[in-house]
């Protein structure tokens, strides 16, 4: 069997991507308070999409808990 891509998961005898890791990546870095600008994927690619999504949910929740923001 020939190695699978970074962020690829067998499903089924199909190769898909993985949401999950580029998400977790995008809320670790929204975390650490990196710049919007890290995001490591390739534009309009799903991987670029994911993590986008995963650093506004963190910064969307980050700013619902804060003191005075309800």
């Amino acid at each position: 069997m020939p190695p699978q891509k970074f962020g690829s998961v067998m499903n089924g005898g199909e190769v898909t991507e993985d949401k999950t890791q580029p998400f977790e990546m995008g809320v670790a870095a929204a975390r650490s308070k990196m710049s919007r600008d890290s995001n490591p994927f390739e534009p309009k690619t799903d991987a670029y999409s994911d993590w986008n999504a995963g650093y506004e949910a963190y910064k969307d929740a980050d700013e619902d808990v804060r003191p005075g923001s309800g």
